[in-house]
């Protein structure tokens, strides 16, 4: 479905290492100080697409005393989060990472990466893709609605830098994207990648043609590419994608 990158700056093989060093030139300071992190949910109002509400979870550099409240995840080792603990103060505006999950899965599965960035000065956003989550899931935006993922990623991004507190901590000059699986193909693609329209057209035909689907889903499936074709965000400086799913590059 992948058909090339266009010859945007970004490269969406960048190491790992990139986002958590020279992608965004991170200062000396930073490099070498780790933080506690903090988590906080929260939620944002869309009225692109319908009434929507787009959850996130954020995790970030933060300010941690002896009232702090340690927040536990079950079946998780070797994590220190802290629920809504008060922002770090800093010098400078902070990198914004995105972090986009796997099919079905949600932003807590990868608290483990999440923390590791903030720890070390990143902001990390990490969307509960809409219908598409451990929580709330359709085949629709599964399968068919994929260009929903990236198209949301946007939407965030700009809430979060027109946020009175999100705003002034993030520098938009700085933003970057990662993502597993279903995620990956999502960072691939908002940094550049571009969708071959026939074979996503044929993509969303294969799930309206997929028996295992109720009858009655399938007919609500939509057979339309256009949405797909424009999803890059110039804003995105840097991807990382970690086993993405759906790419199959042509030549």
């Amino acid at each position: 479905m992948i058909r090339a990158v266009t010859p945007h700056p970004v490269l969406p093989s960048i190491l790992f290492a990139l986002l958590i060093g020279s992608a965004f030139a991170v200062s000396s300071a930073w490099a070498d100080e780790t933080y506690k992190v903090g988590i906080k949910q929260i939620e944002l109002a869309d009225n692109h697409y319908g009434e929507r509400t787009l959850a996130v979870a954020m995790f970030y550099p933060a300010v941690v005393d002896d009232n702090s409240a340690a927040y536990n995840l079950p079946f998780f080792t070797n994590l220190e989060l802290y629920k809504d603990a008060p922002l770090a103060p800093s010098d400078g505006k902070r990198p914004l990472i995105m972090l986009s999950h796997g099919r079905g899965s949600n932003p807590l599965q990868y608290a483990w990466l999440a923390q590791t960035l903030a720890a070390h000065g990143y902001i990390v956003a990490a969307p509960y893709h809409y219908r598409a989550n451990t929580y709330d899931a359709t085949i629709a935006y599964l399968a068919n609605k994929l260009w929903q993922r990236p198209v949301d990623i946007s939407l965030i991004i700009t809430d979060l830098l027109g946020d009175p507190v999100w705003g002034k901590a993030i520098d938009a000059d700085r933003i970057g994207v990662a993502g597993h699986s279903q995620g990956g193909f999502t960072s691939l693609w908002i940094s550049g990648a571009e969708v071959d329209r026939d074979k996503y057209l044929a993509f969303q035909q294969g799930w309206r043609n997929n028996e295992a689907v109720p009858q009655y889903l399938r007919e609500e499936l939509p057979l339309d590419p256009a949405p797909a074709l424009s999803v890059h965000d110039p804003r995105i400086r840097a991807a990382f994608a970690m086993a993405p799913g759906i790419t199959r590059p042509s030549a």
